[in-house]
């Protein structure tokens, strides 16, 4: 057994670089686009239109921000910053105003030494956040109890409640009854070498009831669940080709079907009228948003990085 060092949780739970966060979509005309980049030296948050023009910088600081998510009416984003020295949730305008702190679970680790340290530490993390689609709650991943676990909050950060032992990648059904998520966590706060080859998707009810494994492949990743906006259909991520691609599949497990091929894709989040993903690629060499047809056509490169990478999209309607 081996324990998660405080290092990879607040890259995972900040950018989703180790472990990836979703954001769900609601019914809705196709919108703008919330996506991570480092495209300025940091990672910050930015928007672009559905093809990917009118690229616009939402957040701007020396930290890191990431995992943003649209609520529903699309006038608000969710996302993770640890520019107070842990990862947080904060809640923004959609035109990056109005910045706030949800969380603010820093712990106060001085003094400590040891085990103890990264375990004071672990406990301040939170990140990965979704919204419900109603817009009253929103779903987050957080280090806050003695592991790893998944969260529900108002959304005015208020009425702090866990949900799971264990699970990331949180991601809301559009009528509200399911949350997604991937789990391959042992104990809530360690990962053996088993589990870190062999994630599944599972469901569970907002009130933590009726937990079960949606995908479950032996000794392959299944991860990163994104709900289709009429909520028929699941976006998903697998390694079992031997890289990560993203697939398609009902939500009671059936009809699973491969939607990439080139590169490694992660990340998929579906357009708002459900024709389209979004998707963090590197068929290009680099990571770029692309999007892609849910059925088939074209795959649209619309980012461009260069050295540089973009990732986490998340589409939602401007209302």
């Amino acid at each position: 057994m081996r324990t998660i060092t405080i290092a990879i949780a607040c890259s995972a739970l900040t950018l989703g670089v180790t472990t990836t966060a979703t954001g769900s979509a609601f019914p809705g005309e196709n919108g703008d686009v919330v996506f991570t980049s480092n495209r300025t030296g940091n990672y910050e948050i930015y928007t672009m239109r559905a093809g990917g023009r009118g690229v616009t910088q939402l957040t701007d600081n020396n930290a890191d921000d990431g995992n943003p998510s649209w609520s529903a009416d699309g006038k608000k984003i969710v996302f993770a910053s640890n520019r107070t020295g842990n990862s947080e949730i904060f809640i923004m305008n959609a035109d990056g105003s109005q910045q706030r702190n949800l969380t603010k679970n820093a712990t106060d680790c001085e003094g400590e030494i040891g085990d103890d340290l990264t375990t004071c530490e672990a406990q301040a993390e939170d990140g990965q956040p979704s919204f419900s689609p109603d817009g009253k709650q929103i779903v987050f991943v957080s280090f806050r109890s003695e592991g790893l676990g998944l969260y529900l909050m108002n959304s005015n950060g208020s009425n702090v409640r866990q949900l799971s032992e264990g699970g990331v990648q949180p991601s809301w059904s559009p009528n509200g009854e399911w949350i997604a998520y991937s789990d391959g966590i042992d104990q809530g706060d360690e990962v053996n070498d088993d589990a870190v080859l062999d994630t599944d998707i599972f469901l569970i009810r907002p009130d933590g009831s009726d937990k079960h494994a949606l995908v479950s492949i032996e000794g392959e990743k299944e991860f990163a669940p994104s709900w289709s906006p009429d909520g028929k259909r699941i976006a998903f991520v697998s390694d079992q080709t031997g890289r990560d691609q993203v697939y398609v599949m009902n939500i009671d497990g059936t009809g699973m079907r491969q939607v990439t091929n080139a590169g490694s894709n992660t990340d998929p989040a579906w357009s708002a009228d459900g024709k389209y993903l979004y998707v963090t690629s590197t068929r290009a060499g680099n990571s770029d948003i692309v999007r892609i047809p849910a059925q088939a056509g074209k795959v649209r490169n619309l980012t461009k990085a260069s050295t540089k990478r973009d990732l986490q999209p998340n589409s939602q309607p401007l209302r």
